[in-house]
């Protein structure tokens, strides 16, 4: 699907989203503004990560969740800028990801959260995706690498959802090996 027009329908009583192409109007429910993200192939949009995460292997998690949110801005012929939340430009609109100080002082406690619980929100034109992301306790094997256990990343499960659910992005990885 390529959208000329992607709109996000915020609401003053409930952070619910409604995105819709240009060939579809806003689903209307109620005393919701439009947020547009990106329109004609142009966005003002920017993607913002925290700017110090708990382990680097929650950095690399948290960058690969900006990486999808920026592709699908590029999948329809817009460039966004991922930065660290100190180097935001504070006059453009913003896509925070993860527990950032701006969503802390929008009361978004995401340290507060569950499993791979997460909050959607949008405040003003800004909207944030915020998870419980913690990492995995047990120690990583030398030999092989790896963990047992899993980094629980509720912001890559906000992000995938607000994708899926808002921009109508579909996820196929077909040349992820499986492992044994």
């Amino acid at each position: 699907m390529n959208l000329k027009l992607l709109t996000l329908t915020a609401y003053l009583l409930a952070p619910l989203f409604t995105l819709s192409a240009a060939d579809q109007p806003p689903v209307p429910r109620g005393g919701g503004a439009d947020l547009v993200l990106l329109r004609d192939g142009k966005s003002d949009y920017q993607i913002v990560v925290p700017d110090k995460l708990a382990t680097p292997a929650l950095a690399e998690c948290l960058s690969q969740a900006a990486r999808l949110v920026q592709t699908a801005f590029k999948a329809n012929g817009v460039d966004v800028a991922v930065v660290a939340e100190g180097q935001r430009d504070a006059t453009k609109p913003t896509l925070f990801l993860g527990d950032t100080v701006f969503a802390r002082q929008h009361g978004v406690e995401a340290t507060k959260l569950k499993d791979w619980s997460y909050v959607q929100r949008v405040v003003g034109k800004d909207v944030i995706l915020a998870g419980h992301d913690q990492a995995c306790p047990l120690p990583m094997d030398p030999k092989t690498k790896h963990r047992e256990g899993w980094d629980r990343v509720g912001t890559a499960k906000a992000v995938a959802d607000f994708l899926r659910q808002f921009m109508g992005v579909r996820f196929l990885y077909p040349e992820i090996p499986l492992r044994t």
